[in-house]
């Protein structure tokens, strides 16, 4: 793990349903290879996740040498761990997803932070928006990873809500969607309308035009060089505003609020309801 070229997980990356739990193992292992850079997880985020876990920080960096992956990674931290219900954690992902700087001097480095990744316009605005799990996806410059070759959501699920293509969360998803419709395996997924909808609008695309630019654009490379060619692309203002808007959506109306609860219930967890934002359901079903 080499973090001096390129940056660790995102903050919503899971592992054991936790947030931030994956990009401070990166960052624990890139420490042990020498190749920490300008990051640090002894402090901050790293450490407020670690002590709300129970784990201490030189225990867990001496171990991480014995610890191949992820999942022995996790295996250790579970075996020591504070037990943690799945309403605690749902409590903790949502307190630090909605996280927001306090007080002034917070507020200030906020905004360096985003000076130094080059954002100057609306930087007052931009920093009133963004939380601060989004300025970390910012600073690192997030983009997706291309999805494996021949997606198959009647056997998989598409890409996180969270990932984001041009800046923007759920693209990847809703194009993975598209994509298993255009190869007839898109199974229960649909991606002209839900949440896929919010994006797309934005874009001044419709899910017809999407669909029928797949035909010609099938790498996460084409695609993204077409809508950055078609699509009435929004500014950063406009794009932090409806991520935030995107992540932070709960079930509002009566209607949804029933169809959520009914939802959580099928998948044995309708304890969670009043927790869970829209993202995080889709995150908890698919058991990330």
């Amino acid at each position: 793990m080499d973090l001096t070229t390129k940056a660790p997980r995102s903050p919503y990356a899971k592992i054991g349903h936790i947030v931030f739990v994956a990009r401070t193992l990166d960052k624990v292992r890139a420490e042990l290879a020498g190749t920490l850079g300008s990051y640090h997880w002894r402090v901050g985020t790293s450490a407020t996740v670690l002590e709300w876990l129970g784990i201490d920080a030189d225990e867990l960096l001496a171990a991480m040498p014995e610890l191949a992956d992820d999942a022995a990674a996790w295996n250790w931290i579970e075996a020591r761990m504070t037990r943690r219900t799945d309403v605690e954690i749902a409590s903790f992902n949502a307190a630090m997803i909605e996280r927001r700087p306090e007080g002034a001097d917070s507020r200030r480095r906020h905004r360096e932070y985003l000076e130094e990744v080059g954002i100057t316009e609306d930087l007052e605005a931009l920093g009133e928006v963004m939380t601060s799990m989004e300025r970390l996806e910012w600073n690192d410059r997030r983009e997706t990873e291309p999805p494996a070759p021949g997606i198959d959501l009647t056997t998989g699920v598409p890409r996180s809500p969270y990932e984001r293509m041009l800046g923007m969360v759920f693209l990847p998803r809703t194009i993975d969607k598209a994509r298993a419709e255009l190869a007839g395996k898109g199974g229960e997924y649909l991606f002209r309308g839900g949440q896929s909808a919010p994006g797309l609008d934005l874009l001044g695309i419709t899910p017809e035009e999407l669909f029928e630019a797949l035909c010609e654009n099938p790498t996460d490379a084409d695609i993204r060089a077409w809508i950055t060619a078609n699509a009435a692309m929004p500014g950063n203002l406009e794009i932090a505003r409806y991520n935030r808007y995107a992540i932070e959506r709960r079930a509002r109306t009566p209607e949804q609020i029933e169809w959520h609860r009914n939802y959580l219930a099928g998948i044995g967890i309708e304890h969670l309801a009043e927790i869970l934002t829209m993202y995080e359901r889709l995150e908890w079903d698919e058991n990330r």
